[in-house]
C-alpha cells in the first residue's frame, strides 16, 4: 500500500478498494461508450443495405457522409439514415428530418470517443484510473489510449456526419473549454495531494486543447475566405497531432519519474516531499525538464502544438480560444507548485538518504526529453508528415457544404 505523510489524513478506504473502484468506473465508461458506437455501426449497415449498398467500409461511408456517392449510390448518408428510420416507423415516433438522425449518429460517435479523450463531462474516470494504475498502466493510458479518442473524432465524426458536426461544433468547443479550465484548476487543487492525480488533471487540460481543435475544424468560419479557412482548419489538425505526441512524451516522462519517486519514498503524496534537489540534483533537473515540457515552454513540442491549435481555432472559435488561455496559465502554476513541493525548500529529514537517479533510470527518461526538445525546434518532423493528410481531411469536410 502507499505510505502517506503522517501529518495528512488517512484515506477513507484501503488501496485495494480504490483500485477496484477506479477499474470498475473505467470499465463501465468505456464499455458504455463502445456499446453506443457498436449499435450505430449495426444501424449504419442495415440502413445502407436497405439503400442497396450494404457496407461497413469506413471510406465508403465517409464518401456517403460527404454526399459524394459510391458505386452508383448518390444518396447522402444522413438521408439514408432518415429513410431507414422511416421504414422502421421511428420517424413516426421521433419526428424530425435527416438532421435529427444525423445528430443521433453524431452523439453516438462523439460520446464514445469523448470518453477515451476524457472530454468534460466524460472525464471523471480519468483521475482515479491514472492515480491507482501502476506506473506502466498510467503511461499507457495517457500516452496511447487517450489519443484514440482524437483519432476517432477526426477520422469518423467529421467524415460521416459533417452536417451534425458543424451544427454541434459550438457545443464541442464549449465542452473543450470547460475541460481545459476545469482540468487546470483540478491540477491546482491537488498541489498538496497525490502527484499522479495532479498529472491526470493536467491530461484533462491538454486533451481539452485537442477537442478544441476538433471543434475548430467543424465550426462555421463566418466571413473567413475559404482558402484562409482551409489553412486554419489544417493548422488546428496539425497542432492537435503534435500536441498529442508532445503530451504522450511529457506525461509519460512525468509518470515514469513519479514512479521512480515512489520507489524511493514509498509515497505519492506531495506533502511528504521537500528539498529533494539537495540530495538528488540529477533527478531534480530531469523532472524540471519534464515539467517545463508539459506546461508548454517555448522551445518544447507542447508549445508548438498549442500554438498551432490556437492559430487554427482563432478563425472559427475566437472567444473559446481566448478563454482557453486561462488553462495555460493555471496549468503552468500547478506544475511549478508541484515541482517546488518536491524538490525545493528545506529538505525533509525523512528523505535525507534518498538516492539520486541511477544511470539506467537517466538513460530511460532521456530519449523522451530529447524528443520533446527536438520536436519543439523542428516541428516539421511531425507536421511535415501530417500536413497532407490534414489538408485532405479538411478538403473532404468542406466538400460536404459546397
Amino acid at each position: 500500500s502507499r505510505d502517506r505523510d503522517p501529518d495528512t489524513p488517512a484515506p477513507a478506504s484501503d488501496p485495494g478498494d480504490r483500485r477496484r473502484s477506479a477499474a470498475l468506473t473505467f470499465f463501465i465508461y468505456t464499455m458504455a461508450g463502445s456499446l453506443g458506437l457498436l449499435l450505430l455501426f449495426q444501424f449504419l449497415y442495415l440502413a445502407t443495405r436497405a439503400a442497396g449498398f450494404p457496407t461497413f467500409d469506413l471510406i465508403a461511408l465517409g464518401r456517403l457522409g460527404q454526399g459524394l456517392g459510391v458505386d452508383g449510390l448518390d444518396t447522402p448518408l444522413r438521408d439514408i439514415l432518415f429513410n431507414y428510420a422511416n421504414q422502421l416507423g421511428i420517424t413516426g415516433v421521433l419526428g424530425g428530418g435527416p438532421l435529427l438522425y444525423s445528430s443521433i449518429a453524431f452523439w453516438a460517435i462523439f460520446i464514445a470517443f469523448a470518453i477515451k479523450l476524457a472530454v468534460w463531462p466524460f472525464h471523471t474516470w480519468l483521475p482515479a484510473a491514472y492515480s491507482e494504475a501502476p506506473t506502466a498502466g498510467s503511461i499507457l493510458l495517457a500516452a496511447v489510449m487517450s489519443k484514440m479518442g482524437a483519432y476517432g473524432m477526426l477520422r469518423l465524426l467529421l467524415p460521416l456526419v459533417p452536417d451534425a458536426a458543424q451544427y454541434f461544433a459550438p457545443v464541442i468547443g464549449a465542452l473543450a473549454l470547460v475541460g481545459i479550465v476545469a482540468g487546470a484548476f483540478g491540477a491546482l487543487a491537488h498541489t498538496g495531494g497525490d502527484i499522479k492525480r495532479l498529472i491526470g488533471y493536467t491530461s484533462i487540460n491538454h486533451m481539452g486543447y485537442v477537442a478544441l481543435a476538433v471543434a475548430a475544424v467543424a465550426a462555421v468560419g463566418a466571413g473567413v475566405p475559404d482558402v484562409s479557412l482551409q489553412d486554419s482548419r489544417a493548422s488546428a489538425i496539425n497542432g492537435a497531432v503534435l500536441q498529442m505526441v508532445a503530451h504522450g512524451l511529457s506525461t509519460g516522462a512525468l509518470f515514469l519519474l513519479a514512479g521512480l519517486l515512489y520507489q524511493r519514498t514509498r509515497t505519492y503524496h506531495l506533502g511528504a516531499f521537500g528539498g529533494l534537489r539537495t540530495v538528488a540534483p540529477v533527478f531534480a533537473n530531469v523532472m524540471g525538464v519534464a515539467v517545463f515540457a508539459n506546461l508548454g515552454l517555448p522551445g518544447m513540442a507542447g508549445f508548438v502544438g498549442e500554438f498551432f491549435i490556437f492559430r487554427g481555432a482563432w478563425a472559427t472559435l475566437p472567444l473559446f480560444t481566448l478563454l482557453a488561455t486561462i488553462g495555460l496559465v493555471v496549468t503552468a502554476l500547478a506544475l511549478l507548485l508541484m515541482y517546488r513541493r518536491v524538490f525545493l525548500g528545506p529538505l525533509n529529514e525523512r528523505l535525507a538518504h534518498t538516492p539520486d537517479m541511477h544511470p539506467t533510470e537517466f538513460w530511460t527518461a532521456l530519449p523522451l526529453l530529447v524528443l520533446l526538445v527536438l520536436l519543439g525546434i523542428f516541428p516539421a518532423l511531425i507536421m511535415g508528415l501530417t500536413n497532407t493528410t490534414a489538408l485532405q481531411v479538411v478538403q473532404v469536410f468542406m466538400q460536404a457544404f459546397t
